[in-house]
């Protein structure tokens, strides 16, 4: 994790992030039983969730592995569970996200993000050396895709909403586009900062580059 969001590797869902900032801007107060961040691996079938209980015990982290029957991963009585960690100490938390979120330790970009599935990512500040599928990620009906065309030297972006939504893991391009829109950057900032604006405004931001575009 980073200062400005969260470094992630593909097949996470996060489906609650209360870093979407990062550590720097993480509040101290919280109501009890709250949900500070929960995601869900659709590769490995881990889960890992981060909850406030009470002023006695803090923050709990709990890690899950579920179980594969019938083509998904289920909850059921082969479930396990175990708290990995308790306690009021946000970074040991932290570290500990991070290292599941980011197995590789990848040097990937932070991201801000909640309620998206990321199918793939190797976002950095390296400049690929050819032509490469960086980034993608879904939210319902809601796409984007990010690559890397080295014969031009820019990244393509490829993102709108498609006609029905997407279930998770099982992401290709094939679904029917209600609207979309192709954009080419080259500066990696800007490819950050328009990445970051997609997963943090989602519809209304989706919205009105679609139509500017």
């Amino acid at each position: 994790m980073d200062k400005d969001g969260i470094q992630v590797e593909g097949g996470w869902s996060i489906d609650a992030n209360l870093f979407m900032d990062g550590l720097g801007s993480f509040k101290e107060s919280f109501l009890e039983n709250t949900l500070v961040f929960s995601a869900v691996n659709h590769i490995n079938g881990q889960t890992i969730s981060m909850t406030y209980e009470d002023a006695a015990v803090g923050f709990a982290l709990l890690h899950g592995s579920l179980t594969r029957k019938s083509g998904q991963w289920i909850q059921d009585e082969n479930t396990i569970y175990k708290t990995l960690l308790k306690g009021f100490e946000i970074e040991k938390f932290y570290t500990v996200l991070s290292n599941y979120l980011n197995p590789g330790r990848k040097n990937l970009l932070p991201l801000k993000i909640s309620s998206w599935t990321v199918i793939h990512n190797n976002l950095s500040d390296i400049l690929p050396i050819s032509n490469e599928l960086l980034f993608s990620a879904v939210r319902g009906k809601f796409f984007i895709d990010v690559s890397f065309q080295k014969n031009i030297g820019t990244y393509a972006i490829f993102m709108g909403i498609a006609k029905s939504a997407y279930n998770h893991i099982d992401y290709h391009l094939s679904k029917p586009a209600i609207e979309c829109i192709e954009l080419n950057l080259k500066d990696m900032d800007k490819l950050k900062d328009l990445i970051n604006s997609v997963l943090v405004k989602r519809e209304d931001f989706f919205y009105q580059i679609l139509r500017s575009g």
